[in-house]
């Protein structure tokens, strides 16, 4: 691939995000962790967080350093997601050349930016783009043979509390370094033994805790790996979990599956031909992920399993080149053939002219004229708290908040309001009006309400 070429595709991909970046507002999650950030104080990070939500305590500190000094708006608590973003492809391009890569290293940028999965996490308040981040930044280290260094250890203990997957990735790479460094092994244990308590006190003193709250494990069930090999349920979880990695990291169509699923399979086969300590990099977090859900430890939810991803990329364009160097007299033509074929497999490119959308309360607010009163149904009130109370500015008219779930019915008030409903309740929608409106005494006349829904206004005629 010509190198004028290559730069073209960063263009594209980095624009792709820059347009998703701050297209769309926070929704409940992003809302409820925006509050967190905004409401505790910096020891609280350290204990569980409020509203159901759970994240590392030096994420949770970062976003508040963020927040106390560039504001508590969007893109401040942002920004270490898009930097994640922007470090995986740093990380990609130093280990594509570690690799012995050459132009593959730039297939495996194209991956990263034809994934929704990293298109919308890129651009969410959540660590998922920032673990990602980390372990590929890892990875490229790791392949650059260092030296051990006292300041290893404690750079190591800081990044479990900075991203919980960092402990599969550190596990992976400090194998990865005993195997290749004999005789660097009792220094290199030493910094082991230090990453490796670091993770014992994060897990002790939160972890443990976290992880025996039943919503999380019911939340959670259908993405730990089964056991019970000799049922059929387990192998069709087998099967699910097993292709979701191809289809987050190379598309949705069988045949951008089936392409990089050979890919790997191409990698693999030949283990005995080259430096195969170099898979336990690429594969060790995935398959120390999978061993910690077997015990309901860890989920494989595609979000919790994105720090992954780099090194399936990486892996797959090691197959290919190994299979260009057997077709020579048309080897040149495979790169871009892949990338053409893998491109049209996923959804992004209609993100360029519609970007990624997943909360609408923002626009609603926004939009809502300020002498009209407002009921915010249940499960929309982070958001709606988030934007009122936390951003910077507020936006939007006084607002009556909905406590109640099942919704409680509004009060009296005189029409025309209007009435802001989340996503998580979209499909019982009419339910819910008619929950709120029924005991309205209309003296049975006919009213017109305006009601949100998915962003835009439905007109709702109620008696």
């Amino acid at each position: 691939m010509h190198p004028f070429l290559g730069c073209i595709l960063i263009l594209i991909g980095l624009s792709l995000w820059w347009i998703n970046f701050n297209a769309r507002g926070l929704f409940l999650d992003e809302a409820n962790l925006a509050r967190n950030i905004a409401e505790l104080n910096w020891t609280e990070f350290f204990k569980p967080l409020k509203y159901d939500q759970y994240a590392p305590p030096l994420y949770g500190i970062l976003l508040k350093v963020l927040g106390e000094s560039l504001g508590y708006s969007e893109w401040p608590l942002r920004l270490p997601s898009l930097i994640g973003g922007l470090a995986t492809l740093v990380g990609l391009w130093m280990a594509g050349n570690k690799m012995g890569l050459a132009q593959w290293k730039l297939a495996a940028l194209a991956f990263c930016f034809i994934s929704p999965l990293v298109l919308r996490y890129v651009g969410e308040l959540k660590p998922y783009a920032l673990d990602m981040g980390l372990s590929s930044l890892l990875l490229a280290w790791a392949l650059s043979k260092p030296k051990p260094r006292w300041w290893f250890a404690p750079i190591g203990f800081g990044l479990v509390w900075l991203s919980f997957p960092m402990v599969f990735s550190l596990a992976s790479t400090l194998i990865y370094l005993l195997l290749t460094q004999k005789s660097d092994q009792r220094p290199w244990l030493v910094v082991g033994l230090f990453w490796f308590s670091g993770f014992l006190i994060l897990y002790i003193s939160l972890l443990s805790v976290e992880s025996r709250e039943a919503n999380l494990q019911n939340f959670h069930s259908n993405y730990f790996f089964p056991w019970k090999l000799w049922t059929i349920d387990a192998w069709k979880s087998i099967i699910r979990l097993g292709l979701s990695p191809l289809k987050h990291g190379f598309g949705f169509t069988v045949l951008a599956q089936v392409v990089s699923g050979l890919a790997i399979v191409w990698a693999l086969s030949t283990i005995k031909k080259i430096r195969w300590p170099i898979l336990v990099l690429l594969l060790g977090p995935t398959l120390l992920a999978v061993g910690a859900s077997v015990f309901g430890k860890y989920s494989l939810i595609p979000r919790l399993m994105l720090f992954s991803l780099p090194g399936l990329w990486l892996l797959a364009c090691w197959g290919w080149q190994l299979q260009q160097k057997r077709i020579s007299a048309y080897g040149k033509m495979l790169v871009p053939a892949v990338v053409l074929i893998l491109i049209p497999s996923t959804n992004v490119i209609r993100h360029f002219r519609n970007p990624l959308q997943v909360g609408q309360v923002k626009n609603m607010l926004l939009s809502l004229p300020s002498d009209r009163p407002v009921f915010v149904d249940y499960w929309a009130i982070p958001a709606v708290k988030y934007y009122r109370e936390i951003n910077e500015p507020s936006i939007g008219p006084d607002v009556v908040y909905n406590y109640c779930d099942p919704p409680c019915p509004i009060e009296l008030i005189s029409p025309p309001y209007a009435v802001i409903f989340s996503m998580k309740t979209i499909n019982r929608v009419n339910q819910r009006i008619s929950s709120i409106t029924s005991k309205i005494d209309t003296d049975s006349t006919l009213l017109e309400h305006s009601f949100f829904f998915r962003g835009q206004i439905i007109k709702a005629d109620l008696r």
